[in-house]
């Protein structure tokens, strides 16, 4: 006999003689712990990639001004024995002038599924080939 087949009192009567409902009382607080570490550490990740981001944008910065100064100076190279800098000459970049009179050769298309589209016009009743609604996992709430 399957478990979906047994009456719901003796499905209870069973956990409840194996102390499940102990176990799960006692599993939500670390449940609860656990996700309010998770949004610190998001917190935290969006704190560092803000510094990350303010650090590579002054990188920049100075870079750009080393590279103004050296121009402005007339100066191909310059350092000492730990570091030396070097305007290189310009490299070649695309500069797309028409990008209609590009061949197709030459583009990208990409193609994405708009799943939150179809899935709302399988609720509305509209039929979509190739797609269907059916139902996920079930959840799990706690308060």
């Amino acid at each position: 006999m399957r478990a979906e087949e047994l009456p719901e009192d003796v499905i209870r009567d069973t956990l409840e003689s194996l102390g499940i409902e102990d176990k799960i009382t006692a599993t939500v607080p670390v449940i609860k712990q656990m996700k309010g570490e998770s949004e610190m550490l998001a917190a935290e990740i969006k704190r560092l990639q803000a510094k990350k981001s303010a650090l590579e944008s002054k990188a920049e910065r100075l870079k750009a001004y080393v590279h103004n100064c050296m121009d402005a100076l007339g100066m191909k190279k310059a350092g000492n024995a730990l570091h030396s800098v070097t305007i290189t000459k310009p490299q070649k970049i695309v500069v797309i002038e028409n990008e209609s009179l590009i061949p197709e050769a030459y583009q990208q298309i990409t193609v994405s599924t708009d799943k939150a589209g179809i899935k709302k016009a399988l609720a509305s009743g509209d039929t979509v080939p190739g797609a269907h609604l059916q139902d996920g996992n079930s959840g799990l709430r706690i308060k």
